[in-house]
């Protein structure tokens, strides 16, 4: 049995900052210059997926998730994305799986770049993000930063998971502030192969694992 430690915070709440920061961001100006690298990755995934429909997998980390995600929906490809080459050549396996791309780039430049594949994409899944549960380090969760209106955009329909639930409740309220589409957060109750390692960790450890299903 693992033995995973409970996400702990001294944040009361969803952060009392979400709306204000929110209000300052929209699809017209995202000043992040995309890297070169992650430029060639946006050209790699274009080519890949061609006139396809995809899932996207945001922070696919080892690839795991994308494996099983093909056997979700084996019906479509699959684009796994994560910024660190060492997670993702961790398992070589992964990547010998027809329809599915497990690819390197920064998320943060790469995401608007994707807004040009949106009509293509079916489901967007943001599995276990870091959720920085510090209160002084609120914006570095993703629904603080500049890139959720493009996160939002992205498909209509997009799955996260988390073992701290108050995240998934935060990221609630922030698609419910720009989309003004309300959501709530679920407990999972895991009865098919883990989607990722973390998950597997957390679940093992016997904490709860919540789901944020929008559609």
């Amino acid at each position: 049995m693992n033995n995973s430690k409970i996400v702990t915070t001294n944040q009361k709440g969803i952060h009392e900052n979400l709306q204000k920061v929110l209000s300052r961001y929209d699809l017209n100006n995202y000043q992040r210059p995309i890297s070169s690298y992650s430029l060639d990755t946006f050209k790699q995934i274009k080519k890949f997926v061609g006139t396809d429909k995809f899932i996207l997998d945001l922070g696919c980390g080892v690839g795991q998730s994308s494996f099983e995600l093909k056997k979700v929906y084996p019906n479509y490809k699959i684009v796994g994305i994560d910024k660190s080459i060492k997670r993702l050549n961790k398992n070589n396996d992964y990547e010998t799986v027809d329809d599915i791309l497990l690819v390197r780039a920064e998320l943060l430049d790469l995401i608007p770049k994707l807004m040009d594949l949106s009509d293509q994409i079916v489901v967007t899944y943001i599995l276990y993000p870091n959720p920085w549960p510090k209160s002084i380090h609120y914006k570095r969760r993703f629904h603080f930063n500049p890139v959720m209106p493009f996160i939002c955009e992205l498909s209509e329909h997009i799955v996260l998971r988390s073992n701290w639930k108050l995240y998934l409740e935060e990221f609630s309220a922030a698609y419910l502030f720009l989309k003004q589409k309300n959501s709530d957060v679920k407990e999972v109750q895991i009865k098919r192969e883990y989607l990722t390692p973390f998950e597997k960790k957390y679940h093992q450890s016997g904490q709860k694992i919540y789901e944020l299903e929008i559609k």
